[in-house]
This record gives C-alpha cells, structure tokens and sequence, in this order.
C-alpha cells in the first residue's frame, strides 16, 4: 500500500511539475509574442535619420527634433508661432516619421526629456513604441554636446529661407550618397502638387530629375522603379505609402512617383 500510495504521489507530482513547465511556457511564448510584435512596429531603426515633432497641451509650442545616427549628431528647431501653421512638415518642406504631443512641459535636454517618456510612457500621445523611445534615448545620451544643432525661426520666413535651414539641419546622408534619380508627376490636377512633393524629396538629399503633369487624370497613386531594393525606394514607401509596382524598362529615372486624385491634397504631409 506503501509503494503504492508513494508511486501515486510521485505521478501526481510529475503532474504538476509538467503543469507549470507548460504554464511557464506558454508566459515565456505569450511574451515573446509581444516582443516581436513590438519590434515590428518600431520606427527607428537605430542608423538612418529619425525626426519627431513635439507639442504640448499645457504651453503651446512645436520644436523639430532630429535624430542622425550616421553622423552622431542631432537637430533642433523651434518654430516660433507655430500655431499658425497648418502642416509643419509641409512648411519645413521635410518628412516627419513621427509626432510626440506631450502633456506637460517640454525638457530642453533632449536625453532626459526622452529619459521621463520612457518612465511616463503612458503621459504623452504617439505611435512611438517602448523600443523606439530606449533606441532614441540610447542614441541621444551618446551624442556629444557639440553635435547638438538649435534653430529658431519664424512662422513668417520665407520658403527660399527656409529650404535653406531644412536642407542643411534634416539631410538623409544615405539618401544623398545613393543619389537615385526620381520623376514626379502630378496626375491630381492641382497646381504646383508635384513641386511641394519635389521640395520635400530635396530637402531631405533626394535626387529629383524631373517634375512633369500627367497628360490625364490618374485615379490612384503609384510608386513604380527600375532599382533593386534601396533605402531611398523604402524611405519613399514609408513616407507616401503609395503602391508599388516594378518596371521592366527605365524611363528618364530609377523611381517615378505619381501622385494620383487618392492624393489631391498629399495627405502624407
């Protein structure tokens, strides 16, 4: 009987052991799941420039900020009587990767500012994930002092000024080196659609070739290139989110951008 009720407790105690081995596995499994799910939605992928445009709810303010692990360096500026403004990227002539709307004071210090969102993940608005803002305050409290760049201008400057600020503050280096030629064609009907596109695409390093009109109407907006898989094509596709399609032949450029009437008013910006 002895044997027998020891032989019983031993199977039992199998039993549990097997019991949380699973439950432990399937937590193990649960959160790896959420990990890798976080670390697809990133943005920042740690080498190329990354800029956020941060506001607040309490002190109305807008302050650019750009993050450029290529050269271990990062751009500042703040936009005085930004409220006025309709797009911020729009009137930089830049793409912004993502917005951050803060509900409280806005720290100068770039590190610590990015150091308080990552212990109040949950005070602030944004589509930033945990990993993005660890990356970007990782990459901060690395840059030194001297590489740090502030700006301040009006909402009133000019566009000729501006492009000057934007281009030399928010240049893609990887986007610059690949040089890859790019057409625009504005199949919208909207006057000077194609030009505001071209301006962005320049400012950032991109090489722009050509800027036509469409002979007719283009319904849809299209993302077509001759090129292999580059960083300037998928810099292109995050920015626009247009559909891609390959071409057999090159035309007068690697990468044709048509902005179609799903894009009269570039809602990208």
């Amino acid at each position: 009987m002895k044997r027998k009720k020891k032989k019983e407790e031993g199977q039992t105690l199998r039993l549990v052991f097997v019991f949380f081995v699973l439950v432990g596995l399937l937590l193990v499994g649960s959160v790896l799941v959420k990990l890798a799910t976080v670390i697809e939605k990133s943005r920042f992928d740690g080498a190329h420039r990354f800029t956020v445009e941060f506001t607040s709810k309490d002190k109305p303010f807008t302050k650019v900020v750009s993050f450029a692990p290529d050269t271990r360096s990062i751009s500042i500026i703040t936009i005085q009587n930004a409220a006025v403004i309709p797009q911020i990227s729009e009137f930089l002539g830049i793409p912004i990767d993502t917005r951050v709307r803060l509900n409280n004071r806005y720290n100068e210090d770039i590190p610590q500012q990015l150091k308080t969102m990552l212990f109040y993940f949950n005070n602030f608005e944004t589509d930033l994930t945990f990993i993005d803002l660890f990356r970007l305050w990782f990459f901060a409290k690395g840059v030194p002092s001297s590489s740090f760049t502030l700006r301040e201008i009006s909402s009133s400057l000019d566009e000729g000024a501006i492009d000057r600020t934007s281009s030399s503050l928010f240049l893609d280096y990887t986007l610059s080196r690949e040089n890859i030629s790019i057409q625009v064609i504005n199949g919208t009907g909207v006057l000077g659609l194609g030009n505001r596109l071209a301006r962005l695409i320049t400012n950032t390093g991109g090489n722009v070739v050509s800027v036509e009109t469409a002979e007719s109407l283009v319904e849809k907006s299209e993302l077509s290139f001759h090129t292999e898989e580059t960083y300037t094509l998928e810099k292109l596709k995050k920015i626009l989110g247009f559909q891609t399609r390959k071409l057999e032949e090159k035309g007068i450029a690697d990468i044709i951008i048509t902005i179609g009437q799903d894009n009269g008013e570039l809602t990208f910006f």
